[in-house]
């Protein structure tokens, strides 16, 4: 949902001007990446000289195009595209933590009571769902961030793959949520080794004659 956020945002500037300058830190650059549609034209601004040069090739070969310029550096730091953000559009994003608290309040008339760090990984794993997800967020809190007992199976079918279809932010903390649930401190592994060691504590429950009911579930839905 945070991708329809963000969309929305732009898009309500596009839909009267040309440009839009879009505050981010560099941390969600890959994310915006994705998320934006293709079909725009895009720019990723880090400094003044790629500023300038963002600008002269706006206006040499974009004129009447839709343009969204990413900027990290605070509004109050641009210097050439600084009149874009004035008169066309600023969508800010780089207190992605405040962004969401507002988006949430905004959409769902909902509050939500989560980690600066918990709301960047929920701002990821939000990407293509809808209000339900952040409704269970607004109730549960982290413990929502992820559902184990779903998502571990096609972990464990495929580790490698799973983590290279997501972010690096949404694995580490997905990774962090798998040793929670395996009753242990933070590890940090490769994949193939967590996913084996995963597996291991599963069937090793499942041979006692009291699994524990999380292993158990995992199993029945395998």
């Amino acid at each position: 949902m945070f991708d329809k956020w963000v969309n929305q945002d732009i898009g309500k500037v596009l839909a009267r001007r040309n440009r839009v300058v879009v505050g981010a830190e560099a941390s969600l650059l890959d994310l915006l990446r994705k998320v934006l549609p293709k079909e725009l034209t895009i720019f990723v601004v880090h400094g003044a000289l790629e500023e300038l040069e963002c600008k002269y090739t706006v206006e040499k070969f974009h004129k009447d195009d839709k343009v969204v310029i990413i900027a990290t550096a605070p509004k109050n730091e641009l210097t050439f595209i600084r009149d874009y953000a004035e008169t066309c559009g600023y969508v800010d994003i780089r207190k992605v933590e405040s962004y969401v608290v507002e988006r949430v309040f905004q959409e769902l008339g909902l509050n939500i009571s989560l980690t600066p760090k918990e709301i960047r990984v929920a701002a990821h794993n939000s990407i293509g769902k809808g209000k339900e997800y952040w409704e269970e967020l607004c109730r549960k809190g982290g413990e929502r961030l992820f559902d184990i007992g779903s998502d571990i199976l096609p972990f464990l079918h495929d580790p490698e793959g799973f983590c290279a279809t997501r972010d690096t932010v949404v694995v580490a903390a997905f990774f962090e949520k798998i040793n929670t649930w395996l009753g242990r401190g933070n590890i940090s592994q490769p994949p193939e080794t967590l996913a084996k060691e995963v597996a291991e504590q599963i069937l090793g429950s499942l041979l006692t004659s009291k699994p524990k009911k999380r292993y158990l579930d995992v199993a029945c839905k395998a």
